[in-house]
């Protein structure tokens, strides 16, 4: 069709009647001679779930107990650079995956992750399978409108029923416990029968101000075990310090004994695996978990993605990378609050002494990934309508920049391409 760019990896056809995906002044576009689109329609969450009937391979499926990868994606512009990367690895991969804090900084819903995940999956001819995780949901509403939705992992925050300050284990999770097993229960009743148990579940509790003891992680398997829930995964809080964006603070070698005891735990009680909630970048701990963990194992990240988009903005466009640096600036203050940092603005180069080719090695500084990381949600806001042309213009190198960055992550935790 004239004017249109089409994604060549894109094309289906079923019952002699063909869909692609395409590209025309930076929007992307649904081309079909199936009437029931229209030759070309927008990327709406009703053409979405048309496809999805049309098409199984496009909807999110459950993984079980198998090694995964959670990719996260801010933007919903991703998932085809997460495809790339992985191109000859064997790992199950979480394209959608948003906790409800990102949503509501970036302005998107349970459904636009969703949807993204799935048009992305779709623009890359992916048929691999793959997983769409609600992350961190604390409120009974949310799991129940995520389910609803098609979600088909669950992450059950409990953090505010955790009593760090009490004395022994059972008051320390004992309610937290309680609103694992009630959201386990609610998901349960609000699935299709047929499709009854079959959801990821995972319950995370590493979101404490204390490392979880082996003792604690025992505790916490029977209970659930006892209430009959059936989690596939399990986030505990490990020693040392997991902030965004940067590579673990701590001792090496305490985490590797720490996590060789979970990981001997998990294995000993069999059907379920360790999650690790990295906040991006854990380089230095991946080949320990990988090693400790026997190859099974989930890892979560997210905010990377964003870095990579912020660093390929700082090459192509340096003037709005400035605005957004001193936005960032601005906002951190206010931003922070919610996240365990120890950024230093003072270390923070200046703008005004930095050329434009130096820019992009600022994403490279621990304190300038940290101050863009974690203000996404008010730079969002702001340039939005910037940023996105900014990334369209740019979409293969943003892929292969995602590309490069995440199967590091993946090479250190073990999932090398085949040779």
């Amino acid at each position: 069709m004239k004017g249109y760019n089409i994604y060549p990896e894109s094309k289906l056809e079923k019952n002699n009647k063909t869909y692609s995906l395409a590209q025309k002044d930076l929007k992307k576009y649904l081309l079909s001679d199936d009437p029931e689109f229209g030759p070309i329609s927008e990327l709406t969450h009703a053409n979405a779930n048309k496809l999805r009937k049309l098409f199984p391979h496009l909807n999110p499926v459950t993984c079980g107990i198998k090694r995964s990868f959670g990719f996260g994606d801010r933007l919903g512009l991703a998932t085809p650079g997460h495809v790339k990367t992985l191109k000859g690895r064997e790992i199950f991969p979480v394209f959608a995956q948003q906790s409800i804090r990102e949503m509501e900084r970036t302005g998107r819903s349970m459904q636009d992750v969703l949807d993204d995940a799935m048009w992305g999956v779709f623009q890359a001819g992916y048929r691999g399978g793959y997983g769409a995780d609600i992350d961190h949901v604390k409120k009974e509403e949310d799991v129940i409108k995520a389910c609803e939705c098609g979600y088909t992992m669950f992450t059950i925050d409990p953090s505010d029923y955790v009593n760090d300050r009490a004395k022994d284990i059972v008051s320390i999770y004992g309610k937290a416990i309680e609103h694992i097993i009630r959201c386990y229960n609610l998901i349960q009743e609000c699935v299709n029968p047929e499709q009854r148990r079959r959801v990821d579940f995972e319950a995370s509790v590493d979101e404490t101000t204390t490392p979880t003891t082996p003792e604690a992680h025992r505790f916490i398997v029977e209970k659930l075990r006892k209430a009959g829930v059936n989690f596939t995964s399990l986030a505990l809080r490990f020693i040392g310090d997991f902030e965004k964006g940067i590579d673990y603070i701590g001792d090496i070698e305490v985490f590797k004994e720490q996590f060789l005891a979970h990981a001997a735990i998990c294995r000993e009680f069999g059907g379920y695996k360790l999650s690790i909630h990295s906040g991006s970048d854990k380089f230095s701990i991946y080949p320990i978990i990988s090693e400790a963990a026997h190859g099974v194992f989930h890892i979560k990240t997210a905010g990377t993605n964003w870095l990579e988009a912020v660093r390929l903005i700082s090459h192509k466009d340096p003037a709005l990378y400035r605005s957004m640096h001193e936005l960032a600036l601005r906002s951190f203050e206010k931003d922070r609050k919610s996240y365990h940092v120890t950024t230093d603005l003072s270390k923070v180069p200046a703008l005004d002494k930095l050329s434009d080719e130096k820019l992009p090695g600022l994403l490279n500084e621990n304190n300038a990934r940290q101050l863009m990381h974690i203000t996404y949600g008010s730079i969002l806001k702001d340039m939005r309508e910037e940023i996105y042309k900014t990334l369209n213009l740019n979409e293969d190198e943003h892929y292969e920049m995602l590309k490069t960055h995440l199967g590091r992550h993946l090479s250190l935790a073990g999932i090398c391409k085949k040779s």
